[in-house]
């Protein structure tokens, strides 16, 4: 047992945060009164607080250890162990487990003896893999080899735990984790998507052609395209484009034209938006262990993807991972029928709640509204309206 706590004492789920932890509370109710916010019931409304104790005891086992277990002896160490250990509080704060002051001072109290340790420290855990796969796949592809990163050969050595994957594993590991979890999303035929386009105030773009795609040869790099391949960004929002387009600061041009588009045909994207939250550690299924390492690492990976990136002149070198994802999912990604997808979603980070999209696409595939294709490339979206802002 890693925990010493005094007997007679019972909470009730109201005083649980965490809706895990919560429910398994709920599951074995034994007591007519809470001990920490005083509230009774004629019938059982609270737990023994040895049996939360002991749950979550063996949940907090599946990833952590106690540092005896782990480490060896090192006199030199203030903790007297040879690797970082880690108090309970410090383990739990990451979550909101805890809804009541009394009851957080109890469980903290009760394993104030318990100096935690990772699991299995001398390995690899599946979350760190992924994270170490993919921070290697960014770093190689902005700093060391860019255009034939796939040819290199691999040379880690990673020791035991979990397989790292580098290059085209890692890729491929992110779109299995993109079929396990849901990602591919159907933005229906119909939907009205907007597009931003800045440009001098005596400039009227009106048409398909101003409004969509720009040519290869005047395709600026961007956050899922490098230079010279156009690709079509747009927002689910007209304040959304706006936002995501004008830079006040490094703009010399000083008016704006959003342009309504409709979506021609259905299109199936990797919507990142649509990510189930990390499940809680106090999950009462053993697999929730592996969930909350690929969900964790998804979560990241978002993160990193649709991140506001500071214009320094630098961010060429910072958009190319995600570029490299891109071109992935454009070329090689398949869905779980083995069909292509036809873009990529996101939340906004300058309007949090709203979302960008880029469709794999140039102009060829953006019409006038109700005009046929060039007759090689079917249209994927219809010009509908136009409206003249003010960049500023």
């Amino acid at each position: 047992m890693w925990f010493s706590a005094p007997l007679d004492y019972a909470v009730c789920p109201n005083c649980i945060a965490d809706e895990a932890l919560r429910k398994a509370a709920a599951g074995n109710l034994n007591a007519t009164e809470c001990s920490f916010c005083g509230r009774s019931g004629e019938s059982a409304i609270a737990t023994d607080t040895d049996f939360v104790l002991t749950y979550m005891s063996e949940c907090l086992q599946r990833e952590w250890s106690r540092a005896i277990d782990e480490y060896l002896y090192d006199s030199e160490s203030p903790t007297g162990y040879a690797g970082p250990c880690y108090e309970t509080y410090e383990i739990l704060e990451v979550d909101d487990v805890f809804a009541n002051e009394r009851f957080e001072e109890f469980v903290l109290e009760a394993f104030r003896d318990t100096q935690w340790a990772q699991r299995d420290f001398g390995g690899i855990s599946e979350g760190e893999a992924l994270r170490y796969g993919w921070t290697d796949l960014a770093e190689t592809v902005k700093h060391r080899q860019r255009f034939f990163f796939l040819l290199a050969e691999d040379e880690h050595d990673d020791g035991p735990g979990s397989v790292v994957r580098y290059g085209r594993e890692m890729l491929d590991q992110l779109g299995e984790l993109i079929r396990k979890y849901g990602l591919i999303r159907t933005i229906p035929e119909g939907t009205l998507i907007y597009r931003c386009r800045t440009h001098k105030s005596d400039e009227k773009p009106t048409t398909a052609k101003e409004l969509g795609p720009p040519p290869p040869t005047t395709a600026l790099q961007s956050r899922m395209s490098p230079a010279g391949i156009p690709m079509f960004y747009a927002a689910d929002e007209p304040k959304t484009t706006l936002a995501e387009t004008i830079d006040e600061e490094r703009s010399d041009e000083d008016a704006a034209t959003i342009a309504t588009f409709k979506l021609r045909q259905n299109c199936r994207v990797v919507d990142l938006r649509e990510l189930s939250p990390v499940p809680s550690i106090f999950e009462s299924d053993v697999s929730a262990t592996e969930r909350r390492h690929e969900l964790g690492f998804l979560h990241g990976f978002r993160r990193d993807v649709s991140g506001p990136v500071t214009r320094d002149g630098r961010e060429h070198i910072e958009y190319v991972p995600t570029q490299v994802v891109a071109e992935y999912l454009r070329y090689v990604f398949k869905d779980g029928d083995g069909d292509e997808i036809q873009g990529v979603a996101w939340e906004s980070s300058k309007l949090p709640g709203t979302r960008n999209v880029v469709l794999f696409m140039d102009a060829s595939r953006c019409v006038e509204a109700g005009k046929p294709g060039d007759g090689f490339s079917e249209p994927l979206i219809e010009l509908v309206d136009s409206e003249p802002q003010r960049a500023g």
